[in-house]
């Protein structure tokens, strides 16, 4: 027993020691945090093919499934063709150094694995090898290193599109710095090391980000250090801190200044649309009483209050649990905002932009919703939900991205809908039919709980103001309200045509009303 707890203090104070030496070596540079989560079950269950890998497993969440052996090989082939590139080192020195940088990869992680030192570290260096070698492949397209992954996988795209949707999972990822680890002892220094990974990321997002990104727009200090891993590279660049943090203060000032003419519009449409219904509804009443108490009206009225209290009976009896004509409510991760149709016929126009998601806003003065371009094909769907998962788990202040996938669930309802945004550029369509697209926006949020983004909630609102206000909106509530809604209206409406009917045959009868043509024949 006190050899066991001698053993411990020692290991301990080993592990501490070990990791003052790496901070100072790294000279502040590196942060300890947990940055991979295992997704939550709220999420997965929505959606369980996008956040398990089907094909490779990256890192240890899911190292040990025995479907995900076939790929093992391949993972070997490529630790085989890293360690060629190693100047006369073997792949022994980078479990080595692996080891010694133990606490530093489980900090990574939210939960602790039960594996031993050098166990953890052959995983963790052939899963780096693969990755890197998968990168360059992809990013420069070298067919060769490409094929040296797998033979089948340079001549099948489904199996290379199966592959980088199960290394965009958060699930799947492993920590940057063991990529930078494995470059610098192939590379002269590790500036040159570093430079080469940030090349290699940046040439590998161009490609597969589905928001566009282009050589122009990408960020001039991107360093691929200051990242956790892969998936938090994406999604620093489509909610980039410094612009998120300029953007949400921005829009907090202007929320504080705005707020009590805000609250004193909302009064005064309150009070006009009180003003303006009030009279019109004290008409209908009035006329509708007086004329259907009518002695010929009578049948008429009967028959309305008929046919109404059936569809209150009905209303009444969808209650009961047997029922299979319930309709349902709209679902609550919905935001309240018109989709992209009916925007469209109120007059406000679509303009793609470019990244980062700050760039999101809408012009009141020409009625433009600036939204950022998107390219849905067979891998979009996987990494959206992933950058959700992340940004819901481990990312800290508003959830922007969460918001943004929570507005696009909202003005886009049906396929009419995507075919407006293909049009206008903000989507670009590479599923077989619209109508996929539409699905998957309307299934993207159901089990995201609903957030609030200062900035984007103003985008929401400015949008929502500038399409009430659009004269077609207007005139179709009032139809919809006072006529097409109110079946009291067209009994008034019906009873008005029968009395004139009425009264011109009364009159004609009085006074001998006889055609013109008749007179003629007569005379």
């Amino acid at each position: 027993m006190d050899f066991h707890q001698d053993e411990w203090v020692i290991k301990i104070r080993k592990s501490l020691q070990e990791e003052i030496e790496e901070d100072e070596e790294d000279d502040g540079d590196y942060e300890f945090h947990v940055s991979i989560t295992s997704v939550p079950n709220s999420l997965k269950s929505a959606a369980p093919e996008s956040y398990i890998p089907q094909l490779i497993a990256i890192g240890p969440y899911h190292h040990f499934r025995a479907d995900l052996n076939d790929m093992a090989r391949f993972k070997l082939s490529a630790a085989k063709r890293i360690q060629k590139q190693l100047h006369g080192l073997k792949l022994q020195d980078i479990v080595d150094e692996f080891g010694k940088a133990e606490h530093k990869i489980r900090a990574h992680y939210d939960r602790y694995f039960n594996l031993s030192v050098e166990y953890l570290s052959w995983m963790m260096a052939i899963d780096a090898c693969f990755l890197l070698q998968f990168l360059r492949a992809y990013a420069v397209d070298d067919a060769k290193a490409l094929q040296g992954l797998s033979p089948f996988m340079s001549r099948r795209k489904s199996t290379h599109n199966s592959v980088l949707r199960d290394i965009l999972m958060l699930e799947n990822q492993i920590p940057l710095f063991l990529l930078r680890k494995v470059l610098d002892f192939g590379c002269t220094s590790t500036e040159e090391a570093d430079n080469l990974l940030s090349t290699m990321l940046k040439n590998f997002i161009m490609v597969i980000s589905p928001l566009k990104i282009t050589i122009e727009n990408f960020p001039q200090n991107f360093d691929a250090k200051k990242s956790s891993h892969l998936l938090e590279v994406i999604y620093t660049l489509f909610v980039p801190e410094s612009s998120l943090l300029s953007e949400t203060a921005e829009a907090e000032d202007e929320e504080d200044n705005n707020s009590l003419n805000n609250q004193a519009q909302k009064f005064f449409n309150h009070a006009k649309q009180v003003i303006i219904s009030w009279p019109i509804k004290l008409l209908l009443k009035f006329s509708f009483g007086i004329l259907t108490n009518l002695p010929g009206f009578l049948i008429l009225r009967q028959s309305f209050e008929y046919f109404s209290q059936s569809e209150n009976t009905r209303s009444a009896d969808s209650n009961l649990p047997n029922n299979c004509n319930i309709k349902k409510p709209p679902l609550t991760e919905e935001i309240e905002i018109p989709s992209a149709t009916e925007l469209v016929g109120a007059g406000i126009r679509f303009l793609p932009t470019n990244p980062p998601l700050s760039e999101i806003l809408f012009d009141s003065k020409t009625g433009t919703l600036h939204l950022p371009a998107i390219t849905i094909d067979a891998n979009t769907e996987a990494l959206l939900r992933n950058l959700v998962a992340y940004e819901t788990a481990v990312a800290s202040g508003p959830l922007v991205f969460t918001r943004y996938i929570e507005l696009m669930n909202g003005i886009v309802d049906t396929e009419e809908d995507t075919k407006v945004l293909r049009k206008k550029g903000v989507i670009l369509n590479g599923l077989k039919s619209d109508a996929k697209v539409a699905v998957l926006w309307n299934d993207m949020s159901r089990s995201v709980r609903l957030t609030k983004v200062v900035f984007l909630d103003k985008v929401i609102e400015d949008v929502n103001v500038y399409y009430n206000k659009s004269w077609k909106v207007k005139a179709k509530r009032l139809v919809r309200i006072y006529v097409l809604g109110s079946w009291q209206f067209l009994v008034f409406v019906a009873a008005v045509l029968l009395l004139l009917l009425v009264s011109l045959q009364a009159f004609c009868s009085l006074f001998s009303c006889t055609h013109r043509g008749e007179k003629t024949k007569v005379n």
